[in-house]
This record gives structure tokens, C-alpha cells and sequence, in this order.
């Protein structure tokens, strides 16, 4: 079972489950996923599940479909912790349930319109939204929610979600995060929740904060830096209000 993450403000609003073969997305109320925003194309995209996997299809949307920043033009397949960005909506793929059907959208974020036409968004205008999903505003009210963004050796974009106590780095398989490359270590580093923070425990090898090589815990804070080997990892900080 998978769900749907939406993200105005750089805050999670809104879980959605993904419980059936297809769910639609776009802004006409009969979708699925309806989402009332006129860079939203009335029948946009649908997520697939079939022989076990998820994927994406664009729907010939006029301003396109993004999987983590690029315009799919395909099926695209869907992993745990994808962003998928439509005209200033963000949507973040999760692999685990949920039992809330037929979601209703407005983001309070849409220009007035006198049709029911799809708006055109200016490319250049796009390229900047695409820019704009980062967690920053973490000195709300409310529930920290951290995440880890980073490329992998493929130069695939992650973006971890911290749901336990402890976040592990390095080249054991079990790890969260793996590190590759000879004689890493098999734990470099240790990311643990404590007392409302969020403490990096260096643990073998060279880890560097912010270019600065550490050798004892240290408190991150929101766009601090992790290097490991060829690993860099982004600290996101951000609050998870409620819905």
C-alpha cells in the first residue's frame, strides 16, 4: 500500500492513500486526487499499480508532469520518497497505508480564472516552483519533521524521510543510507533524535559538517551539509502541522 504526500508551504497538509489499481489526479472534482489549482490540467496524470510496482503516466497535462525535477514523458516507475512536482503542487510517493478515500484539494494558492481552462505556466515560472519544495520553517508550532536529501552514485535524487529514533550511514547493506566505495566503513556516521533535536553522531572515517571534519556529536540545523566520501547530504528541517 502506498500514499500520497501534498506539501504547500513547505508543510505537509495532507495524507492521501493510494489504495486501489489507479488513482487520478487533476483538478476536476471527479478524480480521485482533485486538486483545485488552475496550473492543474482537469484529467493530469494517474498512478498505476500493477505486478507489484507503482507508476506514474501523464495524462498530455499542458504544463507536464515532474519525478524528481525532470518532466516524465513515459510510465515512470514510483519508490518511496519521490516528488512529484504539478504546476505549484508538491506530491511526495510513499510506500506505506493509509484508508482515507476521494480527497477534495484547494491549496489556496490558485490565480482567479474566468473558465474552466487549464492555466499556462511560463517555463521560467515552473523551473522556479520546481525550486521551491525544500522544508524550512521549522519554528512553528507543531511536530519537527526531518529529511535527508542527497544523490546516490547514479545521481538519482533521494529524499529520506526521518520516521525513527535512528538514521544510519554507511556501507552495510542494512543501513538507511549506504555509502559506497573501498574500506568505508560500515557505520560512518548516526543521525538520532534526542531532546528535540537532531544530533549527528560521527562514527568511522571522515564525516564533515558543513566542510568541517568532526569528531563528536553535533546538533544539525536546517540546511546544514554532511559530506561522506562522495556522499552529501542536506539537512531539511521543517514542522509537520496538523490536518
Amino acid at each position: 500500500m502506498a500514499s500520497i504526500h501534498v506539501i504547500n508551504n513547505n508543510t505537509v497538509i495532507k495524507e492521501i492513500p493510494v489504495n486501489q489499481n489507479i488513482t487520478t489526479i487533476g483538478r476536476h472534482e471527479s478524480n480521485d486526487i482533485s486538486m483545485n489549482n488552475p496550473g492543474i490540467s482537469g484529467h493530469h496524470a494517474k498512478i498505476i499499480f500493477q505486478n507489484d510496482r507503482y507508476q506514474i503516466i501523464d495524462l498530455r497535462s499542458s504544463n507536464g508532469t515532474f519525478v524528481n525535477g525532470k518532466r516524465i514523458m513515459i510510465p515512470t516507475r514510483l519508490s518511496d520518497g519521490d516528488t512529484i512536482a504539478m504546476s505549484k503542487i508538491t506530491l511526495e510517493f510513499h510506500t506505506f497505508s493509509g484508508d482515507k478515500p476521494n480527497v477534495f484539494i484547494d491549496e489556496n494558492i490558485s490565480e482567479e480564472t474566468n473558465n474552466n481552462q487549464t492555466m499556462i505556466v511560463d517555463p521560467s515560472q515552473l523551473s522556479a516552483m520546481l525550486q521551491d519544495h525544500r522544508l524550512s520553517d521549522a519554528e512553528k508550532k507543531g511536530q519537527l519533521m526531518a529529511r535527508l536529501n542527497y544523490l546516490d552514485q547514479n545521481k538519482k535524487q533521494h529524499s529520506f524521510l526521518m520516521s525513527k529514533p535512528k538514521v544510519r550511514i554507511g556501507k552495510d547493506p542494512r543501513n538507511d543510507i549506504l555509502v559506497k566505495g573501498w574500506f568505508v566503513p560500515k557505520i560512518c556516521a548516526l543521525i538520532e533524535y534526542q531532546q528535540s533535536s537532531f544530533v549527528l553522531h560521527p562514527k568511522a572515517g571522515k564525516v564533515k559538517l558543513n566542510d568541517e571534519v568532526i569528531h563528536s556529536a553535533q546538533t544539525l540545523k536546517n540546511g546544514d551539509r554532511i559530506k561522506i566520501r562522495s556522499l552529501e547530504i542536506i539537512f531539511n528541517l521543517s514542522t509537520l502541522m496538523g490536518y
